[in-house]
């Protein structure tokens, strides 16, 4: 189960001492921010012929709950990266989006291959990229302010947002040093038998300086399992270079993990009706068994309303 917090394991590292160890940096704060949201791949664990963030959630499609918590941030613009069913998502995003720019992955070689298509459009750029999957529709703004103050505190050149799993499973695992720093982060399938016992999990979202992210792409290489370019390999080049890598380990796992198989879509389904009664009942909505009541996001409901158990309100 992921609807509630882990209890702390051994390879616990809170990433709020870390911020006390930084003051904050005027210059830092000023920074420039932009957003990138993978959405080339075809999703092959849904067994669907329907790419994976086109499948609904609360009456509309996955891919539009990254793209309303990305929008919610101070970005100056969002890159959405194409592949599979590319024109699909285009008409879905364009229906609902007016500024975002879609950039295509004619192949799909990996995340690291997908980063790279953004490259002649933030060239001479400054400020930092935040990067991530589009397979994340219950991470909400807050966390991703959260996790961008978090990054300007430190003034790391790459961080990364992690959470802290029951059942790490399919995840990379977040490799820390003695010192509780970040090493590495090792995907499940190049994993050893120690690495894979690792709790704290990557949660494919990331915040990195422009001016360091298209010179470390370009040392990654495909000798791993899978023969893809790994965005997650940016770790250990920055690291062997000197540089600053973070993670922000976020306490509610059921937030920041991804879909991957229907599972896990009926378990985001699961947090994102809860948040919507919530909202109702808290705008002066009577819900006798919210537990059992189904109402999708767009649903506007009167107050003073009162509804039974069983209630399904779509569209």
């Amino acid at each position: 189960m992921i609807s509630s917090p882990p209890s702390p394991g051994r390879n616990e590292y809170p990433a709020l001492e870390l911020t006390l160890m930084v003051k904050p940096a005027h210059s830092q704060r000023r920074r420039t921010t932009y957003g990138l949201i993978l959405a080339a791949g075809l999703g092959k664990r849904m067994f669907s012929q329907t790419v994976k963030l086109l499948h609904p959630l609360c009456g509309r499609p996955m891919i539009l709950y990254p793209l309303d918590a990305i929008s919610g941030l101070p970005v100056k613009k969002i890159f959405l990266v194409v592949g599979n069913q590319q024109r699909e998502i285009r008409e879905t995003v364009n229906r609902f989006r007016k500024k975002v720019e879609f950039v295509s992955q004619r192949r799909q070689l990996g995340t690291g291959h997908a980063v790279l298509q953004v490259r002649k459009h933030l060239e001479g750029r400054r400020g930092d990229l935040l990067i991530m999957n589009g397979d994340l529709p219950t991470l909400t703004t807050a966390t991703l302010q959260n996790f961008l103050d978090f990054h300007r505190r430190l003034g790391a050149v790459a961080s990364i947002l992690s959470t802290q799993a029951e059942d790490p499973t399919g995840y990379g695992r977040i490799i820390r040093n003695y010192s509780g720093d970040v090493a590495r982060i090792v995907e499940e399938s190049d994993a050893t038998s120690e690495e894979a016992r690792t709790l704290e999990i990557n949660s494919g979202t990331y915040l990195i300086d422009i001016a360091f992210l298209f010179q470390a792409l370009k040392k990654i290489s495909t000798r791993n399992r899978q023969g893809e370019y790994y965005l997650t390999d940016l770790v250990g080049i920055l690291r062997r270079e000197g540089k600053r890598v973070a993670a922000y380990r976020h306490p509610d796992s059921s937030e920041i993990l991804g879909v991957n198989h229907r599972a896990d879509l009926a378990l985001a389904l699961r947090v994102l009706r809860r948040r919507k009664c919530r909202a109702l009942m808290l705008d002066g909505v009577t819900l006798l068994d919210p537990d059992n009541t189904y109402i999708d996001h767009d649903v506007e409901v009167g107050t003073d309303t009162v509804i039974y158990p069983g209630t399904h309100l779509e569209g």
